[in-house]
C-alpha cells in the first residue's frame, strides 16, 4: 500500500488538459485529431518523462501536419500551466499564408499517346486541381488518384503512375505540380469465370451478359454486366473482378462471383397514408417453378380506395437478355366504382430500360342504382382491346364526385369537374400509345404527387392541381 501510493500520485499529476488554437477551421480541426499531445490527454498513465517528451515534439508535428494543409512556415508557441494540480498546455498556431498552386504539369507515356489520344484527355480533365487553387497534400492525392481512375476506366486496365511531384518554394508559398503516367498495353475481355451458381443455372449469367470475347475493356460493360445480373430475381449480391496481369492483356478473364437468393421469399408490411388510410401488402415469390428458376410470384394490397392482386410466372432470360412473363391481375377502385381486369404477356429485355408486351386489359364500370344499388352502363358493356406499348405508365383515372355523376350512359360531366376525358365512363379502345419521352410514359399520363400538371384528352383540358401526401410503412422480409 506504502509502494502503490507515490506511484498513483505521480499518475494524477500528470494527467493534462490541451487547447488548440489555430485558424483556419479545418487546421484546428486536423491538429487536435493527430497532435500526440492531444490523443494521449486523456490517458491517465502518462509519467512526467513521457508528458517533456511530448510537450518537446509538439511544435515538429504541428509543422508537419500544417504542411499537408499547404502552409510551409508556421509559428508554434506551447504554454504549459499547472491550475489545481492539472496541467494545462496551450499550442497556439499561426500557419502564415497558405501555399498556393503556380504551375501543372501532366504527361503520358506509353501507347496512349498513339491509341487513344480521347482517353488521354479524359485522364487530364479528371485532373481536379488548378493553377491559382490553394495546394493541400490531401487534393493533391485526390487529383492524382481521379485522373488515374479515368484512365484506368478503358483499355488501360494496368496504368499506373510512373512518377509525380510537388516542388513548394517556402518563401513564394507557390507550388509546382508534376505527374507522369504509364498506360500500360490495351486490355481485351475474354470469357467469363462465373462461381457461387448452384441453385439456378449458370447460363442465366451468360445470356443476360453484354459482354462480348474480343471486347476492349471498358468499366462501363464491367458495371452493366453486374447492374443486369442485380436485376435478376436469383442473385443477392455480385461481384465481378478481372485480371490485370500486364503480360497477359489479351482475352483477360473476368471473373463473376454471385450469391444466391433462396427459392422461396415472403414479404409484408403495413402503413397508413393520408390519401388511402390504412394499408396491407404482401408478396410471395418461389424462384424454381416446374424445376427449371421460373419465377412465380403473387402479390396483392388492400388500402380503404384500392385492393389490388396480382400473379405472374416468368421465364429465365434468354439469349440476349429477354425474359417472357404472363401476367394477370385484378383491381377494384372504390372511388371511381370500376373494376378492372389485366392481362399480360410481357416480353422484357434486361438490357434496355423499355418493356414491350401485349395487354388485354378489361374495364367494367358500375354505375350506382336509384336505390344505392349497382348497375352496369347498357351503352358502355365492357370492352377489351390489346395494345402494344413500351414502358407504360400505370393508367390513373381521376376521381368525380358522386353528386356530379351522370344517371344515364354516356353524358358530359358538367360544372366542375376533375375528369379529363369527355366520357365520364370511358371505353377503352385499341390505340396507339404515344409517348412523351424515351422513358416511356404515355402523353397527357400526370406524373404523380408534388407537381402541377396540365393533361388534355380529346379536347378537354384537366383542372391542374396539387397533390401531397403523407404516409409511413413498415415491411418485413424473408427468405428460406
Amino acid at each position: 500500500m506504502l509502494a502503490g501510493g507515490p506511484a498513483h500520485a505521480a499518475r494524477a499529476a500528470a494527467s493534462y488538459k490541451v487547447d488548440v488554437e489555430a485558424t483556419p477551421r479545418s487546421l484546428r480541426k486536423l491538429l487536435d485529431e493527430h497532435l500526440d499531445i492531444a490523443r494521449f490527454a486523456k490517458r491517465p498513465d502518462i509519467s512526467d518523462d513521457q508528458f517533456e517528451f511530448l510537450i518537446t515534439a509538439t511544435p515538429q508535428q504541428v509543422r508537419d501536419l500544417a504542411a499537408t494543409q499547404g502552409y510551409f512556415t508556421p509559428v508554434v508557441r506551447t504554454d504549459v500551466r499547472t491550475v489545481d494540480n492539472t496541467k494545462h498546455v496551450t499550442v497556439s498556431v499561426d500557419p502564415g499564408p497558405q501555399s498556393t498552386i503556380s504551375s501543372i504539369s501532366l504527361s503520358f507515356r506509353g501507347p496512349v499517346l498513339t491509341e487513344d489520344p480521347a482517353q488521354e484527355n479524359a485522364a487530364r480533365f479528371a485532373f481536379s486541381l488548378h493553377e491559382g487553387d490553394a495546394f493541400s497534400q490531401g487534393d493533391w492525392d485526390d487529383a492524382k488518384n481521379a485522373s488515374l481512375k479515368a484512365l484506368q476506366a478503358r483499355r488501360y486496365l494496368d496504368a499506373k503512375i510512373y512518377h509525380s511531384e510537388a516542388r513548394v518554394d517556402p518563401r513564394t508559398h507557390e507550388a509546382k505540380l508534376s505527374v507522369v503516367y504509364e498506360s500500360g498495353p490495351t486490355f481485351t475481355m475474354g470469357k467469363l469465370d462465373g462461381s457461387g451458381t448452384r441453385r439456378y443455372p449458370e447460363q442465366i449469367v451468360e445470356n443476360v451478359n453484354p459482354i462480348s470475347v474480343g471486347d476492349i475493356y471498358d468499366v462501363q460493360r464491367i458495371t452493366e454486366l453486374q447492374r443486369q445480373l442485380q436485376n435478376t430475381p436469383y442473385y443477392a449480391s455480385v461481384a465481378i473482378d478481372v485480371d490485370s496481369d500486364p503480360a497477359k492483356p489479351v482475352d483477360t478473364p473476368v471473373h463473376v462471383k454471385v450469391s444466391e437468393y433462396p427459392y422461396n421469399s415472403i414479404r409484408g408490411g403495413v402503413g397508413y397514408s393520408t390519401d388511402n388510410g390504412a394499408l396491407v401488402q404482401g408478396a410471395y415469390s418461389y424462384l424454381n417453378t416446374f424445376g427449371k428458376a421460373w419465377p412465380f410470384t403473387v402479390d396483392g394490397r388492400l388500402d380503404q380506395v384500392q385492393q389490388y392482386g396480382q400473379i405472374q410466372l416468368a421465364m429465365p432470360p434468354g439469349p440476349r437478355a429477354w425474359t417472357n412473363s404472363v401476367l394477370a391481375s385484378y383491381t377494384t377502385t372504390d372511388v371511381s366504382d370500376t373494376r378492372i381486369y389485366k392481362y399480360q404477356y410481357p416480353r422484357r429485355r434486361a438490357a434496355r430500360s423499355y418493356v414491350a408486351f401485349h395487354r388485354l386489359h378489361v374495364r367494367d364500370p358500375v354505375l350506382p342504382g336509384p336505390a344505392g344499388s349497382e348497375r352496369r352502363c347498357a351503352d358502355h358493356e365492357p370492352r377489351a382491346g390489346a395494345i402494344v406499348v413500351v414502358d407504360p405508365a400505370q393508367y390513373r383515372r381521376p376521381a368525380v364526385p358522386a353528386q356530379r355523376q351522370p344517371d344515364s350512359c354516356g353524358g358530359r360531366l358538367r360544372g366542375e369537374g376533375r375528369t379529363h376525358r369527355s366520357d365520364v365512363y370511358p371505353r377503352l379502345r385499341a390505340r396507339p400509345a404515344v409517348f412523351a419521352h424515351r422513358q416511356g410514359r404515355p402523353r397527357g399520363v400526370a406524373r404523380r404527387t408534388g407537381r402541377r400538371v396540365h393533361e388534355r384528352h380529346s379536347g378537354v383540358a384537366a383542372v391542374s392541381r396539387r397533390r401531397l401526401e403523407f404516409g409511413a410503412r413498415l415491411w418485413v422480409s424473408e427468405h428460406w
